[in-house]
């Protein structure tokens, strides 16, 4: 974890495997471009990892503090529709943790 940058709302990594031909270091990005969520590697245009059909309308990184760094993510996710009736809308709400690994 790319701490300098990482925040509540968005995720940096710096990794050390399959870096770019000649360099050392290199970091990728994971964060909200508009409602939709983004990675952004290093002098890279950033990519939707969301459809165009949903929303994100929360997102949240936690870093949690244990012998191995892990990161505590909240994401809620909306179904986009123009539809007024209930049957049509949808949701989802989740947490979930991930821990780092090093080689």
């Amino acid at each position: 974890i790319y701490t300098p940058t990482s925040s509540l709302t968005q995720l940096s990594l710096e990794p050390t495997h399959h870096l770019p031909e000649g360099e050392t270091s290199t970091y990728i990005d994971f964060y909200l471009c508009e409602d939709r969520l983004c990675l952004k590697k290093e002098s890279q245009d950033p990519i939707a990892l969301t459809s165009g059909r949903v929303k994100v309308s929360n997102l949240e990184f936690l870093q949690i503090t244990t012998t191995t760094p892990s990161v505590q993510i909240n994401l809620k996710i909306d179904y986009k529709t123009l539809a007024e009736k209930p049957e049509y809308q949808a949701s989802v709400n989740t947490t979930f943790t991930v821990s780092l690994r090093s080689y």
